[in-house]
């Protein structure tokens, strides 16, 4: 069911999606408690499909995504990849609420520990780059985030788990950047990067 609702998810079907991710988190809660990695995966998805829905429910999905780090932490350690991801996760609840600073913050104490324990290429520290980039260009520092999602794009292509040079996490990249470039030749308060 949760694998279901990724898949709806893609398709950009978010009530669909917060529909079997409700069931899911729920049942998984039930049947394996509250610490278990699937009764978590669930609630970390459903977290971000109510950051994606917006209004009240994105600050319900801050506070689900404060528990899931918080219970992986305690489980896996600070620097196991699935808390590393809920950091990750948890900055775009807080960037996307206006909480930038915290956002920043989350991102690059979880990208040190990416770099050093996953390496450069790796899936995941590529996945934090991509949204610190998107955190920065949601504060207008243009410059600073073309050059982090430019080199992320770039180092998509050598990452293991990319098949001929692509991953599909390569096209968030790209998009942001495209949403970066489209912005920053607007707005006039924002730094340049071209």
């Amino acid at each position: 069911m949760n694998n279901l609702a990724c898949v709806y998810s893609k398709y950009f079907e978010y009530e669909k999606t917060r529909e079997l991710l409700t069931e899911s988190s729920r049942g998984l809660f039930q049947t394996l408690g509250p610490t278990h990695p699937d009764t978590l995966i669930a609630q970390e998805n459903l977290a971000m499909v109510y950051n994606d829905l917006g209004g009240s429910l994105r600050d319900d999905g801050h506070s689900i995504m404060l528990d899931v780090l918080a219970k992986r932490k305690e489980k896996l350690g600070k620097e196991h990849p699935f808390t590393l991801l809920a950091m990750c996760h948890l900055a775009r609840t807080k960037a996307d609420r206006g909480d930038f600073e915290e956002a920043e913050a989350l991102l690059y104490d979880g990208l040190a520990v990416a770099k050093q324990n996953l390496g450069e290429t790796h899936i995941g520290t590529l996945y934090g780059k991509t949204h610190l980039g998107r955190v920065l260009l949601m504060q207008r520092r243009y410059g600073e985030a073309e050059d982090i999602l430019v080199d992320t794009i770039k180092k998509y292509e050598l990452s293991s788990a990319a098949r001929n040079g692509e991953h599909p996490d390569r096209l968030i990249a790209m998009r942001a950047l495209d949403r970066l470039l489209s912005r920053a030749k607007q707005d006039p308060r924002g730094d340049r990067c071209f």
